[in-house]
């Protein structure tokens, strides 16, 4: 719920151009796995 609370708050003014992923931390899990 953090992001979606960042974006209805006024701080997210201050955010333009920037890609906000959201998806559960899937991307951190990847980047960390063995090969």
């Amino acid at each position: 719920m953090g992001p979606a609370v960042f974006l209805a708050s006024d701080a997210s003014n201050f955010v333009n151009g920037h890609v906000l992923y959201v998806d559960g931390g899937i991307l951190a899990y990847i980047g960390k796995q063995p090969r």
